[in-house]
């Protein structure tokens, strides 16, 4: 064997095995593995294969692994643009596959012109933003031209506006023509006006109805309360003078047909003379006994304090009787 060749190998012991030691770019027995192809330099350890490094966007032992998203470079050890969309970037170089609003450039870190806005700042600001300056991220004009409002300035002011100038972003105007008046000056003075005078009539004419009501309702009362006034009251005196009691107690013997008709017609039939003897002891011994209160006859009762009264009365009655005969 040459001695230059000899010079670049030294025998080891490999698994029991004496084996030349392998170049850079081969490992294993006799050095007849290649090297993963994502190694840094093509280089890995001659026995393992791991590689010493990887090429960017790949990561592992053996550099197998491709990069996550938002990472990239040697061993994915680079995050991506923060200006990148989404944050995902190219995975071995880290340029953006696509900016942020307001941002351009492969990795997305130059700001938009003053006249550009958007994703990339692809697009233009309006025309009707002063000097065509707007936000570069969303195209909102900072100042409006004369007669325009609005984001993006694509809105007329009112024409009743004074120098048809109004606020940027509501359209109110700052002033308005003569006879015009509100916050947009869409209205006139007379109108104005007349809304008031309406509404002004329809309160006296609600005031009015509601007076109308009370005063009907007291009217009402008054008639009412004269009404009561008027009628009379019961003499409840006059009217129990006007009776006669007598009267009262013919009334009450004539209905109760349970008790004295049934005495009379006894006492009518054997010894009258007795009968009426034994009644009449009966009634003076109850006037000197009061807390009884009746006396029997045959089925019937007679009240005592009944056949009194009864009794007062008939005798009464006679009384007049004679008086008047007596008299004629």
């Amino acid at each position: 064997m040459p001695t230059e060749v000899l010079s670049h190998q030294v025998s080891i012991a490999y698994r029991g095995v004496e084996s030349p030691k392998c170049n850079r770019s081969s490992y294993g027995v006799n050095c007849t593995k290649r090297c993963p192809s994502n190694c840094l330099k093509g280089t890995c350890d001659s026995i393992t294969g791991e590689c010493f490094g990887c090429i960017p966007g790949y990561t592992g032992d053996y550099c197998d692994n491709v990069c996550i998203p938002t990472y990239f470079g040697a061993n994915c050890r680079l995050r991506c643009s923060k200006q990148c969309s989404q944050n995902v970037c190219e995975y071995k170089t880290g340029k953006c596959l696509s900016c942020v609003p307001g941002y351009t450039g492969d990795f997305c870190n130059i700001i938009c012109e003053s006249s550009r806005y958007g994703q990339n700042c692809s697009s233009s600001c309006s025309l009707s933003c002063i000097d065509q300056l707007c936000d570069r991220h969303n195209g909102h004009c900072l100042r409006c031209n004369k007669a325009v409002y609005g984001k993006n300035c694509d809105e007329n002011c009112s024409s009743n506006c004074l120098s048809e100038s109004c606020d940027v972003y509501t359209g109110q105007c700052v002033a308005c023509k003569p006879g015009y008046v509100g916050d947009f000056c869409n209205k006139t003075q007379n109108s104005i006006l007349q809304t008031v005078a309406v509404g002004v009539g329809a309160a006296v004419a609600a005031v009015v109805l509601l007076c109308l009501v009370i005063g009907y309702a007291t009217y009402k009362r008054k008639v009412n309360q004269v009404k009561l006034e008027s009628v009379p009251a019961r003499n409840d005196a006059a009217i129990s003078e006007s009776v006669d009691p007598c009267d009262i107690m013919r009334y009450d013997n004539a209905h109760d047909t349970d008790s004295v008709p049934d005495h009379y017609e006894r006492l009518s039939e054997g010894n009258p003379s007795r009968e009426a003897n034994e009644i009449h002891v009966e009634m003076v011994s109850l006037h000197n006994q009061p807390n009884k209160a009746s006396i029997e006859f045959g089925d019937g009762n007679v009240t005592y304090q009944n056949a009194l009264s009864l009794n007062l009365c008939e005798n009464s009655s006679e009384q007049k009787l004679s008086d008047h005969v007596f008299n004629n």
